[in-house]
């Protein structure tokens, strides 16, 4: 693979390119059942081809405190508008709702 972006050199790799990666590794892991693959969670086209339009669109990373976040919608796709670097204080307040199962009474 022939890297343009300077962001992969001799064995290290920035955390926007880490970054980068697993956001395509959580997306595009067909075998992973409880993976976001399977809960329907996408990446653009451009930015799951291009760690560059990536990069360009997100924004370096402004601290090493930040990580990827999907806002203001936690349950929506990695896209332009849908994405954000968030410390984890803005990541706990971002979370998607979590779906509790109906207990019957013969569950008990």
């Amino acid at each position: 693979m022939n890297l343009t972006h300077g962001q992969a050199r001799r064995g290290h790799r920035t955390s926007e390119y880490r970054t980068w990666l697993g956001m395509r590794i959580r997306c595009n892991d067909s075998k992973d059942r409880d993976g976001y693959q399977a809960l329907g969670i996408r990446i653009c086209p451009e930015w799951n081809a291009s760690f560059e339009a990536f990069l360009r669109d997100v924004g370096p990373r402004p601290s090493k405190k930040h990580s990827l976040d999907r806002w203001p919608d936690p349950t929506g796709n990695y896209e332009p508008g849908n994405v954000r670097w968030a410390t984890p204080m803005q990541q706990r307040h971002n979370r998607r709702p979590k779906i509790y199962p109906i207990l019957e009474a013969d569950d008990f």
